[in-house]
């Protein structure tokens, strides 16, 4: 059974701002629940307030215009997914998406929602890191804006302080090719054993510049510095590739558990960076 609570439904931002305001870390907020309802039922977490702002209009939004995409906080993931824009200039976060859970899950479950969880595993972390993504948080103080990649602290947590709610994230459009890869037993919809997510820039048949971020083998998404800079200046081929997927390996920090070893979850590491680097590399030149 879910533990009772009190729940909270403002009819604006700056209501629900006053709110976080005054209740601080006594509420949790959501807008699809896809998450938290789970853990409330679990007996993981016990709020005594839970704030319900998937009915902001002022947050139900997903535009582009031509450089940068912002999404509200109570956009869902098939309202992301539906935009040509995202098909067109944000592919990997397109397929990141479409690698999530189940239709019914994404016509309920929110970007801002997945990526507040914090999970170490969440799929579109690393996509969005990849193309340098900024989240907005704001309070009744003001609004501050920070990259994505220091947003998160460790599993289930996040650089939210107990008066702030992230509301936006804004995802530029970057040079090059990004592409997401992901592993998982039982099926795509599952959750990731290991996610990559790579961007290369090309100059004269070389990598001008990467990312490379990997998903569910450290505390948090991490960008594979060491792999960046090793490829950058190189042409990526099978050598290359092979070599830049030891590093991520050795880069990676992952850990066992239920779903996978610490040496399982490395050598997919190691598979799935030299796949993501050729790809993209190939379909940065096209």
């Amino acid at each position: 059974m879910i533990p009772r609570f009190k729940l909270l439904v403002p009819r604006s931002l700056e209501e629900a701002l006053g709110m976080k305001n005054e209740l601080g870390d006594r509420v949790r907020v959501y807008a699809g629940g896809t998450d938290l309802l789970i853990r409330m039922k679990q007996g993981v977490i016990k709020p005594e307030y839970v704030m319900y702002i998937g009915g902001l209009e002022d947050l139900n939004y997903v535009d582009f215009d031509g450089e940068v995409m912002k999404i509200g906080a109570s956009a869902t993931l098939s309202d992301i997914a539906s935009k040509e824009f995202v098909r067109e200039r944000f592919l990997a976060l397109f397929n990141a998406i479409n690698l999530m859970a189940t239709t019914q899950i994404r016509n309920k479950a929110t970007l801002l929602g997945n990526l507040c969880n914090a999970a170490p595993s969440a799929d579109t972390a690393p996509p969005l890191i990849a193309y340098d993504a900024e989240i907005v948080v704001r309070s009744k103080e003001g609004e501050r804006v920070m990259p994505l990649k220091d947003f998160f602290k460790g599993p289930g947590e996040t650089a939210l302080s107990p008066n702030e709610m992230a509301v936006e994230v804004r995802v530029p459009v970057r040079e090059g090719y990004t592409s997401y890869l992901k592993f998982s037993h039982r099926s795509a919809v599952d959750i990731a054993i290991v996610g990559v997510a790579v961007r290369v820039v090309r100059e004269n048949g070389s990598c001008k510049d990467a990312r490379v971020v990997l998903g569910a083998v450290a505390p948090v998404p991490m960008r594979a510095e060491r792999v960046e800079a090793f490829v950058k200046g190189r042409i990526i081929d099978e050598k290359v590739a092979e070599e830049a997927g030891d590093i991520a390996s050795q880069e990676a920090k992952p850990i066992t558990d239920v779903r996978a070893s610490e040496a399982y979850r490395r050598h997919i590491v190691k598979v799935l960076t030299k796949r993501a680097l050729l790809f993209s590399f190939d379909r940065a030149a096209r």
